[in-house]
């Protein structure tokens, strides 16, 4: 698996990736915690959307030659932040929506 990792950005696929992973953490906890689930719920599903994003970073340095650690958690940090601002933005979004 020589020279695996590139340093052409692919925008689209990049766009795709986040766009799914967004969408299902938004339709998941958002939904919930509208659901009258509460915020214990979305909580609950906010950490296992992080903790699958961090195992994901986690196989990236195992695996890719030049995967760094300073690179995953950079990456850890930015996908924490995204997802948590997704989160809250879509739940006040969809509170908006729903009147």
């Amino acid at each position: 698996m020589g020279g695996v990792m590139t340093f052409e950005i692919k925008i689209i696929p990049a766009a795709i990736a986040y766009f799914l992973y967004l969408a299902g953490t938004i339709i998941f906890a958002v939904s919930s915690s509208l659901s009258g689930q509460g915020w214990l719920i979305a909580s609950l599903v906010l950490a296992l959307a992080v903790i699958t994003y961090v195992s994901h970073d986690f196989i990236n340095l195992s695996i890719l030659k030049d995967w760094s650690v300073s690179l995953t958690l950079m990456d850890i940090a930015l996908g924490v932040v995204v997802i948590g601002l997704s989160a809250v933005a879509g739940f006040y979004a969809a509170r908006i929506y729903a009147g």
